[in-house]
């Protein structure tokens, strides 16, 4: 089941840091590898949809004014989805930028919110260094 809608609605509720839409869109028990070396010391992985937006976004959010911008989704027949993209803002303490690519992979339950999210990153680019 290829879950385009819920797909958009992700990444427009990242985009408008909309915590609300953001756990609406995951499943209660989603898993979330988010790439051990991200800044805020959110690497790791994340069990339910109140950690991830506790631990990760909300982390992220307070210290970047940056989102994830999706430039390709490749669907697999078991109706992953693998989300080419970049993260594009500043931090909010430096203005330094930050542009880093990414990979997603979102695995979907029956109702079509995200059961799993793999992030691969450039993680080098969230540094805040000169």
């Amino acid at each position: 089941m290829r879950s385009t809608t819920n797909l958009t609605t992700l990444y427009e509720a990242f985009k408008d840091r909309d915590l609300r839409r953001l756990d609406a869109s995951l499943a209660a028990d989603v898993v979330g590898h988010v790439c051990r070396g991200m800044p805020c010391g959110v690497g790791g992985d994340h069990h339910g949809a109140r950690a991830m937006v506790r631990e990760v976004w909300l982390e992220v959010f307070a210290t970047y004014d940056v989102a994830p911008v999706p430039e390709s989704v490749a669907w697999t027949v078991e109706g992953d989805a693998v989300v080419h993209g970049y993260y594009r803002g500043t931090h909010r303490a430096t203005c330094r930028r930050v542009d880093a690519e990414f990979v997603h992979l979102l695995r979907f339950d029956d109702d079509g919110r995200v059961r799993e999210l793999r992030q691969v990153t450039d993680t080098a680019s969230w540094t805040t260094e000169s």
